[in-house]
């Protein structure tokens, strides 16, 4: 009987013994896989390389605004009466996400100009211009406005990708095209050493201390 409760005691220390390294393992490896875990719910966002990841991330910042999970800042800035307009910048965290840029000039031009950025970087461009005229021989005040969009896809400083639409909207008419009606139409790319002089400048507005004019 003896030699039996030393056998029953000796197999319950063993099966202890494999527990508590049991145990042990199981802490030790529990935080490294939280780790793991952690990183891949919260990936790093790359610089959109291509038109399907450029729309994957333009997508994702449009649902952020929708939701109110942008934080934003606005400026408005006057240029001797000639140019004025407002500026606002969009955030994730302190991170910029998007820049518009809502301005006119003299009195026949309005636009409105979307920059979407990554890492301070331009990877995608939204320009809406209009400009409104007289129509003659259709009697006193009738006007038009004459509306272009453009599109640019950019990846590494260049366009990759570039479409435009215009259309026209009359005065009292009652034809006038909806803007999302209008079908986009792919245009061949130019040099857009404008627009990123454009949005540098709006970058850098952001920390300027007098705003009172947006230099071109």
């Amino acid at each position: 009987m003896k030699n039996v409760n030393c056998l029953v005691i000796c197999l319950l220390l063993l099966a202890c013994g494999q527990e508590k390294k049991t145990d042990t393992k199981t802490i030790k490896d529990t935080p490294h896989q939280a780790v793991e875990i952690g990183n891949r719910q919260r990936p790093e966002i790359k610089q959109p390389n291509s038109v399907a990841a450029i729309k994957q991330v333009y997508a994702a910042t449009i649902n952020l605004l929708n939701a109110g999970q942008l934080d934003s800042v606005s400026y408005n800035y006057n240029c001797q009466q000639e140019r004025g307009g407002k500026i606002s910048y969009f955030s994730k965290n302190g991170k910029l996400m998007f820049i518009r840029h809502s301005y006119s000039e003299y009195s026949h031009f309005e636009a409105t100009d979307q920059y979407f950025v990554n890492d301070n970087k331009l990877y995608f461009a939204h320009l809406n211009r209009m400009v409104w005229s007289f129509v003659s021989g259709e009697g006193d005040g009738v006007t038009k406005d004459d509306i272009t969009e453009s599109r640019f896809y950019v990846v590494d400083d260049q366009p990759i990708l570039c479409l435009e639409k215009k259309f026209t909207i009359r005065k009292n008419a009652k034809d006038n095209p909806e803007a999302d009606d209008v079908p986009n139409k792919v245009v061949n790319c130019k040099p857009i050493k404008g627009l990123l002089k454009e949005f540098n400048v709006l970058l850098a507005f952001k920390d300027k201390g007098n705003k009172g004019c947006l230099e071109k």
